[in-house]
């Protein structure tokens, strides 16, 4: 009987520490990473606005204001992609371990302006050196906390 109140003591304690370690989330530093990742793979500018909130459901991460991606040099708009918002989440094992990892980056009612230039280049194909790998692997963004 004694051995079963310890456990579930030490159950009860792990999920307060895994509770807190969520509220804890540096959520600044999840932004600033999921721009930086943006800008290596793509050469553009992702500008988040607004104060990031904490998402615990359906992932652990964060969610943001309005979201800009500026557009080609020569395009006719100063923005690619404008969005109401986006929701980061991050791996909760990684987090646990020190390690932010971005799993997914989703915007939320996204405004995509396509356009094709006078020479025939295209505003979606990036000139960033981690653009040029097409082969649908996904590279995985990660900070030290």
């Amino acid at each position: 009987m004694r051995v079963l109140k310890y456990l579930l003591i030490f159950v009860v304690l792990v999920l307060v520490v895994g509770v807190g370690a969520v509220f804890l989330l540096p959520r600044d530093q999840i932004v600033a990473l999921a721009a930086a990742q943006v800008k290596a793979q793509t050469g553009r500018d992702l500008v988040i606005e607004g104060t990031p909130g904490l998402t615990i459901w359906p992932s652990v991460g964060v969610s943001t204001g309005p979201v800009r991606l500026s557009n080609a040099e020569w395009a006719s708009t100063p923005d690619m992609v404008r969005a109401e918002g986006a929701e980061i989440s991050v791996d909760l094992l990684g987090l646990m371990s020190g390690t932010v990892a971005i799993q997914t980056l989703r915007l939320l009612d996204p405004v995509i302006a396509l356009e094709v230039g006078a020479e025939g280049q295209q505003n979606w194909v990036f000139d960033a050196p981690g653009a040029s790998g097409s082969s649908g692997a996904t590279e995985t963004g990660t900070a030290e906390t």
